[in-house]
């Protein structure tokens, strides 16, 4: 999210991660499941981070790995 052009342009710099993440996470031996969020805000605002995904024997594969602004409610696709 932090090297995103659009969210540092929507939220300003320096953008901060929160420091609780929720979801689940879930791995064992090579293969897992995440399904997270956590929030991340800076001098123009704050937002959620959202991302899942799943790890099959290779990398992660993600499903979903996006921002979404607290005040507008824009999404804004982090995959892209």
């Amino acid at each position: 999210a932090q090297a995103n052009a659009e969210v540092r342009q929507l939220l300003g710099e320096p953008i901060e991660a929160g420091t609780m993440v929720e979801g689940n996470f879930d791995v064992s031996n090579d293969e897992g499941d995440a399904d997270i969020s956590y929030s991340i805000s800076g001098p123009n605002g704050s937002g959620t981070v959202h991302v899942t995904g799943n790890k099959s024997g290779g990398p992660w594969e993600y499903g979903r790995m996006e921002v979404k602004m607290d005040q507008t409610g824009d999404v804004i696709d982090l995959i892209e």
